[in-house]
């Protein structure tokens, strides 16, 4: 299953200094990936296109597939991961020249973990996570490889239920301003006017209630700062 080039948003292509190439696409929608062409005419890549709309590029360079704007996936096959750990470095490092210059993104590394590549996974963690912070995923065979990819692109696309509202955050501080500015008002001798200037200086009703008549007296002028200062001494809220 193919898609069409008008479903990937293109943005400029740029080099670094070792010309590694980078995936130049600024978005890809949901149910889209980019695959690389070593995956054509393989189990895998059908699998893919049965979940995907897949479009082979050559430009993906050690990245198997890019399911995002800024998530990318490598496939560690039992001959990458046998071949030993100084292969691995290599793709390490074009990842991180992937990465450079965009710290929000992420590869995840898929290693196929069987009888012969188990005595592995644990210093193939280490390089992956701990020394380049990317994220590893075991599977135990490759047909799981689809799947797990479509996974991560849903994971990527749902919203976080723990990242508030902009919006709604600053509805709130406005909410807890306007309280904040009520109670100064009723403190005597305080209008709205003069609970906003109190209020722009001190920025909380505590901090007000501990100034002196000296400290409110530039603002309130001598009778109304002697007034507050009173009337907080008498409600017993100095601190």
């Amino acid at each position: 299953m193919s898609d069409s080039d008008d479903d990937f948003q293109q943005e400029p292509r740029f080099r670094t200094k070792s010309h590694t190439k980078k995936p130049v696409l600024q978005s890809i929608p949901v149910g889209h990936c980019l695959v690389n062409p070593k995956w054509k005419n393989t189990i895998t890549g059908q699998n893919i296109s049965k979940l995907f709309s897949a479009k082979y590029v050559e430009d993906l360079g050690v990245v198997d597939c890019q399911l995002g704007a800024h998530l990318y996936s490598v496939v560690l096959l039992e001959g990458d991961i046998i071949s030993g750990i100084g292969t691995l470095k290599v793709k390490l490092a074009k990842c991180d020249e992937i990465r450079r210059g965009r710290p929000e993104t992420s590869v995840v590394f898929l290693f196929t973990r069987t009888e012969m590549t188990s005595q592995y996974f644990q210093e193939y963690q280490d390089e992956i996570v701990l020394s380049s912070g990317y994220i590893i995923v075991p599977i135990t065979q490759i047909d799981q490889v689809a799947q797990v990819l479509q996974q991560f692109q849903l994971a990527q696309n749902r919203s976080n239920p723990f990242r508030g509202s902009p919006k709604k955050s600053t509805e709130r501080q406005k909410n807890l301003h306007k309280d904040i500015l009520l109670s100064v008002t009723k403190i005597p001798g305080l209008g709205e006017t003069k609970s906003r200037k109190l209020l722009k200086s001190f920025d909380s009703l505590k901090k007000i209630s501990k100034a002196r008549e000296s400290d409110l007296k530039p603002i309130l002028g001598p009778n109304i700062a002697r007034g507050v200062e009173d009337f907080f001494k008498r409600k017993n809220l100095l601190c």
